[in-house]
């Protein structure tokens, strides 16, 4: 229950108190009360739906509505000349406090602190309507993105590594022609076999490259993008599923760069290329491609980016080769002792700055991705995949160990809640579930509020925002001990409550499904889950039938969390739970979900012969409720809601 200050609970609970209601929006830099806007009380009605610690890990948002007196029309936004036209508008924080009169002084307590939707104007009853939620919502409409680098849906840390060349074992060159760009270096100096398509071509002496002549071609051309390009038809056969490695030795002269492109002869279809083709002295560049079917192959060079003003552009060429590869193999990377696995990686294959992603070698081809080992924490590439050797042109990005609490600070930091993840931890009220989960990342598209439910269903925790938006993270209440409780309501102080058993929530089979594999090699393998649990009573089942509760979630990561999860859930959800609501009339009693209350539940006896219900003994004045008899009930609060100044609240009944 929130503080009451000088108000004592006899206060709270006396009858004839005035309720005060207090609608609150902000308008930077203040909070403009609504109730007192020039001296006039704008607000006509409320309605609120508390959060709370719900039966479930589904995080409980709460809910706002009111209406608002528009008389004027001062709050539309197309009034001509009113102040206020900005006042109500999709997005602006608002917030709701209840209170009442006492000794003369108005005490308040806020309810809900959140977000406007978007409000409607009504022309025919000179009202606004607004509706809203807490910061829940945030969560909800905030997703996370792999596409970020660093990605930012997953916890751990990155190391930076050189690349280690692939050993390879290669076959006879299937590229042989005696001209300027064969391999030899016999200084032969025809380009007979290309063909230019919008340049020239020549066999020339560079003095720079390795060998005697180069092959050049030349466009005289003030297009950024002339399609000019020269091909070779026929360098040579190919066989289908089979590996190939390319070198080649390039030079641009003057500006602009080019592309290289491998494609089945005679066809449009593209075995490989590499695009980018810039620097300006003579540079020694390496493709690998599988072939896509057996098939004699063709080489085109095509120019691009030029400078898009007239000019002589010059590509040159030299020291093509194109070998099978008949064996392969990579070494392995050992990865930092906090290591826990590996998330996510990106190569920079040709020390060009061009960052590409490198997938688990599970989820593709199993020769082109990488793989982890748990058992010996190194990192290493199919030996299919081939890497060459590189400078600070590996990142690898691996999880550690995190807990729980800095997860959900995190993504409220990440939501844009709070400046920084330390500065959300500060302020949410958290407890320490006492482990750590090895393996923390969400999808790509999944939002953080279903990221916090998966972190509430590992740590059978439950998640929400208090009346002043302050985050809580803690596991599933516990009443309090009897003469302990929050706030004693009499019968006098409630209306009558009513009692009743809900079966709707009997759960007597329970299933968890882990992770897809026990820390596997990459997250998004798709392989069947190793992890999973099972439990069930069977005389809950016989009684109420089966009702079955499946979890799905990886970040149970081992076998004794799955179990120990099924029983406790088991234990909680078995058998049907009673519950009891009652309202408080005019009472602001500013109590919490979650919250522990002890109240009378009214039980009639017997009718007296010749009475009427709420007559009197005209002998003895004895009134008939006399006769009734009172039992206290405790409950935990499990809902609250404020329509006006009514309060309802449902109660799960507790010993």
């Amino acid at each position: 229950m929130q503080g009451l200050g000088a108000v004592t609970t006899e206060n709270l609970l006396q009858r004839g108190q005035e309720p005060l209601l207090k609608l609150e929006i902000w308008v930077d830099p203040d909070w403009i009360n609504i109730c007192d806007l020039g001296g006039k009380n704008y607000l006509e009605s409320i309605s609120i739906s508390h959060a709370g610690a719900g039966m479930s890990p589904n995080p409980i948002a709460a809910t706002l509505s009111a209406e608002i007196n528009n008389e004027g029309a001062i709050f539309h936004p197309k009034h001509p000349s009113s102040g206020y036209t900005d006042y109500f508008e999709a997005g602006r924080k608002v917030k709701i406090s209840v209170g009442a009169k006492y000794g003369g002084t108005d005490y308040w307590w806020p309810r809900i602190i959140g977000h406007i939707d978007v409000p409607k104007f009504s022309g025919k009853t000179l009202k606004v309507s607004i509706s809203g939620l807490d910061y829940t919502k945030t969560l909800a409409d905030t997703k996370f993105r792999k596409t970020e680098v660093p990605p930012d849906n997953y916890w751990g840390d990155v190391v930076t590594k050189d690349s280690i060349a692939t050993e390879a074992a290669f076959g006879d060159e299937i590229y042989v022609e005696e001209d300027a760009m064969d391999t030899d270096d016999a200084g032969h100096d025809n380009v007979d076999n290309w063909v230019p398509t919008g340049c020239t071509k020549d066999s020339i002496v560079d003095g720079t490259s390795p060998s005697n002549f180069v092959g050049e071609f030349t466009v005289d051309s003030g297009e950024v993008d002339p399609g000019a390009y020269a091909t070779n038809g026929n360098v040579g056969a190919v066989e289908a599923e089979k590996r190939y490695r390319v070198t080649f030795y390039y030079r641009v002269v003057n500006a602009g760069d080019m592309t290289f492109e491998l494609y089945e002869e005679g066809t449009s279809n593209k075995m490989a290329e590499l695009t980018g083709l810039d620097q300006s002295s003579f540079t020694q560049k390496t493709l690998f491609f599988t072939a896509t079917k057996s098939c004699n192959l063709k080489i085109r060079s095509y120019f691009n980016n030029l400078p898009g003003e007239p000019g002589i552009y010059r590509f040159r060429l030299d020291h093509i080769s194109i070998r099978e590869i008949i064996g392969t193999q990579n070494e392995s990377y050992n990865m930092p002792a906090a290591s826990k696995g590996v998330h996510y990686v990106e190569l920079d294959y040709y020390d060009d700055g061009n960052w590409l992603p490198v997938w688990p070698g599970r989820q593709i081809k199993g020769d082109e991705g990488w793989f982890y080992n748990h058992d010996n924490n190194i990192f290493y590439f199919a030996d299919g995949k081939q890497i060459e050797a590189g400078t600070a042109n590996l990142k690898v990005y691996y999880y550690t160990a995190t807990h729980p609490e800095d997860v959900v600070a995190r993504i409220l930091w990440f939501a844009g809640l709070y400046a920084s993840e330390a500065a959300a931890k500060a302020a949410m009220e958290w407890d320490d579930p006492g482990f750590t989960v090895p393996q923390v990342w969400f999808d790509a598209g999944k939002s953080y509020l279903d990221a916090i439910k998966m972190l509430c269903e590992r740590c059978d925790y439950r998640f929400y925002f208090k009346y002043d938006g302050t985050p809580v993270f803690k596991p599933v209440p516990s009443p309090k001990a009897p003469g302990n409780e929050d706030l004693d309501l009499e019968k006098q102080h409630i209306s009558e409550p009513e009692y009743y058993e809900d079966r709707n929530e009997i759960r007597n089979r329970i299933v968890i499904e882990g992770l897809k594999q026990a820390l596997p090699e990459g997250a998004e393998e798709a392989v069947p889950s190793e992890l999973k649990g099972t439990a069930f009573n069977q005389p809950s089942i016989d009684a109420y039938g089966e009702n079955t509760l499946s979890i799905k979630n990886h970040l149970f990561q081992d076998q004794t969390s799955i179990d120990d999860m099924c029983a406790t859930l088991l234990a909680r959800y078995k058998d049907p739970m009673w519950y009891f609501d009652f309202d408080t009339p005019f009472n602001p009693a500013p109590l919490e979900i979650w919250d522990t209350i002890k109240t009378e539940l009214l039980l009639m006896t017997a009718a007296i012969p010749g009475l009427r219900y709420g007559s009197f003994k005209y002998d003895s004045g004895v009134h008939y409720g006399d006769a009734d008899t009172a039992i206290d009930v405790r409950g935990l609060i499990r809902d609250i809601k404020i329509d006006k100044h009514n309060i309802t609240y449902k109660c799960e009944e507790v010993t």
